[in-house]
């Protein structure tokens, strides 16, 4: 026997968000991506393969390999991230919050069923507009202000309102708005 040290190996660990180790694939169909790919993952429509309708939902599915690259501070970083949208979206039920249906983990990828919005985001609706009528942005802001107050009485903060983060039920001219992205919420 030598008495030669094997050498030292990091062993990367994986991140788990939720403990919850369920595989989506059992589940759910990827249909196509909504939107460009974000840092750390994609959106895509799907549906639940035990649903005869195939109702639409949206998947936000992040690649745990993708965190790798970066220091243990960024990962508990992105790790709080991801823990905040899943509480938040847990804690909240209002008809102008997106919905979230169900959370899957497993050693590779986190999926968060959520809502399917197709309306678009209410920053291309202006940037597509010269202007809205003020009995039509009294109504989206109506729709804002209440989702926020409905947050407020829970004491959580959205801290990251923008145009992009608020999106459209439908294409419908008269569709409901939603609040998005809760990753920064408190």
């Amino acid at each position: 026997m030598s008495d030669e040290k094997a050498p030292h190996v990091e062993k990367r660990r994986t991140i788990f968000v939720t403990q919850q180790f369920r595989r989506f694939e059992d589940d759910y169909v990827l249909l196509d991506p909504v939107g460009e790919p974000g840092q750390f993952g994609t959106a895509w429509i799907a549906y639940k393969k035990r649903d005869p309708r195939k109702t639409r939902v949206c998947v936000k599915e992040i690649n745990k390999s993708r965190f790798h690259h970066i220091s243990l501070e960024g990962r508990q970083q992105v790790l709080q991230t991801m823990q905040n949208e899943i509480a938040t979206l847990k804690r909240v039920n209002h008809e102008n919050i997106v919905q979230l249906y169900d959370v899957y983990e497993d050693r590779h990828k986190l999926h968060l069923v959520m809502e399917y919005l197709p309306g678009g985001e209410l920053f291309d609706r202006i940037a597509d507009v010269d202007s809205f009528s003020e009995t039509q942005a009294a109504h989206y802001l109506k729709q804002i202000l209440n989702a926020l107050d409905h947050m407020h009485d829970q004491h959580i903060l959205h801290l990251d309102l923008k145009p992009e983060n608020i999106i459209f039920e439908s294409k419908d001219t008269d569709a409901k708005l939603k609040l998005i992205d809760f990753g920064m919420a408190r």
